[in-house]
């Protein structure tokens, strides 16, 4: 049987097309787009000039103005780069997840915040500490002071382990910047846990002494 070699609009890939079902609709088995087997042949100068009647709300190739999809990176009619294909090929899907990166960037944001009284108390009483055992000459007390700094280090190093295995190991400029937004969310995170448990625990003890529940 006689077969006609297409593209897939969507991925790229060469599709073996039998003559008899031109004029078809398919699906490609790679990506799962829809392909119309075209009547016509391929070559730009068979593209017919004439431009069919447009959905409402359809996109239309900038080249010769045929309706395609959103998913398509290249025209199946002129094979035309179709405008927009650098923000990603699942264009839904693309949102989305642009969508939930927002969303977990302003959690972020506000877990630094909490987490910032916190972060300023660990480092900040050591140092404090510290300053005054140097003053007074009293160096054996500066284990006290190291061991204070331990839980700001801990949180610091589990920053920047979560950074560098999220950057596959290249963090890049913005690296530094990362590691102090994240170890701050991480102390954020830690102290609103721990007001919750306080709050639950004060509510218990609320339920378990009131006469109101006895």
């Amino acid at each position: 049987m006689t077969s006609e070699r297409i593209k897939c609009p969507s991925c790229g890939v060469a599709l073996l097309l039998p003559v008899p079902l031109r004029g078809s609709r398919g699906t490609c088995p790679r990506c799962l787009a829809e392909v119309t087997a075209l009547e016509a042949r391929r070559e730009a100068d068979a593209v017919q000039t004439d431009r069919p009647e447009r959905r409402e709300g359809a996109l239309s190739c900038p080249h010769c103005g045929r309706t395609v999809e959103a998913i398509w990176i290249t025209c199946p009619w002129c094979e035309e780069p179709l405008r927009g294909r650098e923000r990603g090929r699942n264009g839904a899907a693309d949102l989305d997840v642009r969508r939930d990166t927002k969303r977990t960037g302003w959690l972020l944001v506000l877990l630094a915040v909490i987490g910032g009284p916190g972060v300023g108390y660990l480092g900040l009483w050591p140092l404090v500490g510290g300053v005054e055992v140097i003053a007074e000459g009293n160096y054996s007390e500066l284990v006290y002071v190291a061991v204070a700094l331990l839980p700001l280090l801990f949180l610091a190093g589990l920053s920047t382990l979560i950074v560098f295995v999220r950057s596959r190991g290249n963090p890049g400029a913005s690296g530094v910047r990362r590691v102090i937004v994240g170890t701050l969310a991480l102390a954020g995170a830690i102290t609103l846990v721990s007001l919750l448990l306080c709050l639950a625990f004060e509510v218990f003890l609320f339920i378990a002494c009131s006469p109101m529940f006895r």
